[in-house]
């Protein structure tokens, strides 16, 4: 039995393991099969089970309402935005890449209609984490596609944004 996660209240407390599900029904995933780093792109990628970059750690904040993702391959590593880890601050359109706990992003999650899909927004601009559609397949086979943070809904079609999170 699958367990969906679709509120924070789901989390009870503890860091839980998961697996971030795309539309595309690819994971959200640390780039690469090894040696990841601050600045290693977090991309959506098709399921490799085993694969230890694919899992991550839901880890709630103190208010209870808010968490980071932190990596279950390199522990060190948490979702951020590669301007933030640039040191250029929150920039619209901004790829996700891996970063240090202290300019992880904290997320809230709002379900997508009666679920189990959801958003994950960023709570302090707003910006939703968003995977993209993959090239023509005819022209371009690699499946990996970008995840960036995006407004709600104004660039990228609801699809997008919604993610299905499952613990492991």
């Amino acid at each position: 039995m699958v367990n969906f996660l679709h509120n924070i209240t789901a989390l009870a407390g503890a860091a839980t393991l998961v697996n971030i599900i795309d539309f595309k029904d690819q994971r959200i995933n640390l780039n690469g099969a090894s040696g990841w780093t601050v600045g290693t792109p977090v991309i959506s990628f098709a399921d490799t089970p085993g694969a230890p970059n694919q899992d991550w750690t839901i880890v709630p904040q103190t208010d209870g309402t808010t968490f980071t993702i932190q990596s279950f391959a390199q522990p060190a590593l948490f979702v951020s935005y590669a301007s933030v880890v640039a040191g250029a601050g929150v920039i619209h359109h901004s790829q996700t890449m891996a970063s240090d706990a202290s300019k992880a992003i904290v997320f809230k999650m709002q379900t997508v209609g009666s679920g189990p899909q959801v958003q994950l927004i960023d709570s302090a601009t707003g910006l939703v984490l968003t995977s993209w559609v993959n090239a023509d397949a005819a022209t371009y086979t690699d499946s990996t596609t970008p995840v960036t943070m995006e407004g709600n809904n104004t660039k990228a079609p609801t699809f997008m944004q919604s993610f299905t999170i499952t613990g492991i």
